[in-house]
């Protein structure tokens, strides 16, 4: 009697093979899950909004200040970068470099853009806001709820 180990996989698509006596199967997410994994966080998106109205002069310290602007909340600073990082790899945010500054000792800024499916994205968001508070403005929280 041989014996399989069973391996489930949940981020890789189309794998129903064996290697050895293990067998693997894909019980993972379908396309269309997968397009809903790219959708943005709360922080995703203020960071994305932030970006947009700062455009070219989006770097940390920048970006920083605009999402306490716009939200009334402090991010420390490696929440934001982490932040930026899922961006990029998404897809949605681009990063350069900026000439090194005597002022930061030599450092350079990182500048973030937002791509094209960075766009799209942060219009879905848009549109999905949109239409969950379809019917609702702010006179309606001052009413009796019934």
């Amino acid at each position: 009697m041989e014996v399989y180990t069973v391996v489930l996989i949940f981020f890789f698509k189309k794998v129903n093979h064996f290697i050895g006596n293990t067998v693997y199967y894909n019980i993972g997410i379908t396309d269309n899950e997968e397009k809903h994994m790219k959708e943005l966080t709360k922080l995703e998106e203020l960071v994305m909004i932030a970006i947009w109205h700062l455009k070219d002069e989006a770097y940390g310290v920048q970006i920083k200040n605009k999402v306490k602007e716009i939200s009334g909340r402090e991010y420390f600073y490696n929440t934001l970068y982490t932040t930026f990082d899922q961006l990029t790899r998404k897809g949605y945010l681009t990063k350069h470099f900026g000439e090194p500054s005597a002022v930061r000792g030599g450092k350079r800024k990182v500048f973030f853009h937002i791509t094209k499916e960075g766009r799209t994205a942060l219009e879905n968001a848009f549109k999905r806001h949109r239409r969950i508070w379809t019917g609702i403005d702010e006179e309606s929280f001052h009413k009796e709820y019934s």
